[in-house]
């Protein structure tokens, strides 16, 4: 499947990330319904994502627009827009940590 992504002909056709299709049938083995996407095995996954020239990684820290930082756990697609299910990460003065968002986080751009 790797060498997939070498061929400019097939790579931008290929699904990289599970399509969380809400109440909606499901048509395609990517697609999971009502936000199931935390059963998807994760080694299963792509665990990167491409936004302009910037890479991000799951499991790494990111930086939002906004200046908040979060480490993304995970790419979805919802309404033709990539979003990352994400921890919050809390800064202050002696220690981070991090918190469980209460929604996902639209990818950095």
């Amino acid at each position: 499947m790797f060498q997939d992504f070498a061929n400019p002909e097939v790579a931008p056709l290929i699904q990289k990330y599970p399509e969380d299709v809400k109440g909606s049938p499901i048509s395609e083995m990517w697609q999971v319904p009502n936000g199931r996407w935390h059963e998807v095995p994760r080694d299963m996954l792509m665990p990167s994502i491409l936004v302009g020239t910037k890479r991000f990684y799951i499991h790494e820290v990111a930086e939002l627009n906004n200046g908040q930082w979060i480490v993304p756990q995970i790419w979805i697609e919802q309404d033709s827009e990539t979003y990352a299910d994400s921890y919050i990460v809390s800064r202050n003065a002696n220690v981070s940590s991090y918190l469980p968002s209460d929604e996902t986080t639209k990818t950095p751009n």
